[in-house]
This record gives structure tokens, C-alpha cells and sequence, in this order.
């Protein structure tokens, strides 16, 4: 099993939540090494289907995660 570099959670739009779950983290990814670049996994909570972002560098990797809204719970 692959153990993630980082976790990084996008949460619900307060904005557009009618059951105001402004709390609750609405996406989840995590990023791991692959070869000599970098994978992103992430997924809507709800769903569950897990879609691949691939990256040369991690940086690369955290400018995906911050242009989409997701912060880093990393510890």
C-alpha cells in the first residue's frame, strides 16, 4: 500500500450549500510518487470515483491544488 505524500480537502461552497454543511469536507486527494513525477488521487466524498492528475514536480502538483480550491490537513 502507498502511503500519501500530503492530504489536501476541498469543503462545501457556503455559498451554494441549501443544508449550510459549510463544515464537511466535500472532496478529498491525496498526492503520491510515481516514477519520477508526482499522482494527485481525488474524489468527491459522496461518490467515491477516484480521478488521477498527473505532475513533473510536486509544486506543480500544489499549484493544481490551490487553483481548485482544495487546503492542505497535511501533518
Amino acid at each position: 500500500m502507498e502511503n500519501a505524500l500530503d492530504v489536501w480537502l476541498k469543503f462545501y461552497d457556503p455559498a451554494t450549500d441549501e443544508d449550510d454543511e459549510d463544515y464537511l469536507a466535500e472532496y478529498e486527494a491525496n498526492t503520491y510518487r510515481e516514477g519520477e513525477g508526482y499522482r494527485i488521487e481525488w474524489y468527491h466524498n459522496d461518490v467515491g470515483w477516484v480521478i488521477c492528475e498527473h505532475f513533473d514536480t510536486l509544486a506543480e502538483a500544489h499549484a493544481w491544488y490551490e487553483r481548485n480550491g482544495f487546503q492542505d490537513f497535511s501533518s
